[in-house]
């Protein structure tokens, strides 16, 4: 399952992005997120379900879908992607997916979108039209249904939010609080290759080795020790090491 928060600043389209390169965990062989996973079953299992703030875009405006103003509420749905070039076959996408080096760029466009509807803790009240209550419970019910039904088909059911404390700031006390939360792991991703690339939250996208351990976390269940992270004893984060590539390939093959 695959959520995407749809926004923008400006008056650009920001309807297509570069494939991110193969994870590091990926393009070794350490593991194929793709087991299982055949031609006919691959659009069930790879939905992009998204929420927007945005308003819905109108005949005049350059985007297709939503503009870059804010509309004030939550709207929800699923899109449909396509690449360019075209990938015709499964096959061929795995390949590129899984590829370090690749012949030649290849990017994802948003094709269309199908709204589910308005999310009901929304601010309806500000809008011109509200749907009626009974609108947006009823959207919010068939969103939620919806994301189940693809996190039934999922291993694991963990998200990934937030950004760490600046060096030092978070003191003994906080990290002993922390590092008392079950399932919780505070990951620093400074020391990740091409992880500066971009803002926010892009090292998702630019960096092989924070969405290698993203999918590894995802796809494996496995601790952040397990997955080749380290940390300083007596603390709650864990970093990187320059050594990230080998300890990967020293894993093994994974399932």
């Amino acid at each position: 399952m695959i959520l995407a928060m749809l926004s923008a600043c400006g008056p650009n389209t920001y309807n297509n992005i570069d494939i991110m390169p193969a994870p590091t965990v990926f393009a070794s062989g350490t593991l194929d997120p793709f087991e299982n996973v055949t031609d006919r079953n691959f659009t069930d299992r790879a939905r992009l379900f998204y929420a927007t703030d945005r308003e819905p875009a109108g005949p005049d405006d350059p985007q297709e879908s939503y503009n870059n103003t804010r509309g004030l509420v939550l709207r929800t749905g699923v899109v449909e992607v396509m690449s360019d070039p075209p990938l015709e076959t499964w096959e061929r996408a795995r390949q590129i997916t899984l590829a370090a080096a690749r012949d030649q760029t290849y990017s994802l466009r948003v094709a269309g979108v199908q709204e589910t509807g308005i999310m009901p803790f929304s601010a309806i009240k500000y809008m011109n039209a509200p749907p009626s209550r009974a609108e947006i419970e009823a959207a919010g019910r068939r969103f939620a249904a919806q994301v189940n039904a693809q996190l039934s088909q999922s291993r694991n059911k963990d998200k990934r939010l937030g950004e760490t404390a600046d060096p030092g700031e978070a003191t003994p006390a906080v990290q002993a609080e922390l590092a008392r939360v079950k399932g919780l792991h505070v990951i620093d991703v400074t020391d990740a290759e091409a992880a500066s690339t971009g803002n926010g939250h892009w090292y998702f996208q630019s960096s092989p080795w924070a969405s290698s351990d993203l999918f590894l976390s995802l796809l494996t269940d496995t601790e952040p020790a397990e997955r080749g992270l380290v940390r300083i004893p007596g603390e709650v984060v864990w970093r990187f090491p320059d050594d990230y590539p080998d300890r990967i390939r020293g894993l093994g093959r994974l399932h």
